[in-house]
């Protein structure tokens, strides 16, 4: 609680790592870290993960991988609310949210900003592979850009098999 992980460099999860670990971030910021998947924070295959009231803002997926600028989410069932996902870039998908795999329960974003992330290929906002289970409820995803051509989905990219229900949300620029 009320936590600050900044200007980390590593090779995956430049701010948080987490695997096979229960989590709960509350208050958190988030910021100016780098790694090649996952910079501001990495969360594969955990049993229960809550982020609530916190920002991710900053942070940079490099190659090679790319993958979640802001958080990268694999087969973990984890619940973001009210949470700031902002101004985060990937080199390939996911500049605010990438979320893969399937986990116990489906990944939800509520109440949530995505806005300004940036990405090259799909998702600058928020990008769902490979069997994921996401529900995003009144977010707004708005103003992110994908710089790379051909892309796809610069608000929302969804693929592999990948089920996303939005539900009172604004996907918006």
């Amino acid at each position: 609680e009320d936590s600050n992980f900044l200007r980390n460099n590593v090779t995956i999860g430049g701010g948080l790592y987490l695997d096979n670990s229960d989590f709960e971030i509350v208050d958190a910021n988030i910021a100016g870290n780098t790694a090649f998947k996952g910079a501001g924070l990495y969360a594969v295959e955990c049993e229960v993960g809550t982020m609530t009231a916190s920002t991710v803002t900053d942070n940079q997926a490099l190659r090679p991988g790319g993958e979640g600028g802001g958080l990268y989410i694999g087969s973990t069932p984890m619940v973001i609310t009210d949470t700031l996902i902002q101004q985060n870039h990937a080199q390939y998908s996911g500049g605010g949210v990438y979320a893969s795999g399937t986990g116990s329960a489906p990944v939800k974003l509520a109440n949530c900003l995505i806005t300004n992330n940036t990405g090259i290929r799909d998702g600058a906002g928020v990008a769902s592979f490979w069997h994921n289970e996401m529900l995003i409820s009144n977010c707004t995803i708005a103003d992110n850009e994908l710089l790379g051509a051909p892309a796809f989905g610069g608000g929302l990219f969804t693929s592999f098999g990948s089920n996303v229900q939005v539900i009172n949300s604004i996907i918006w620029g």
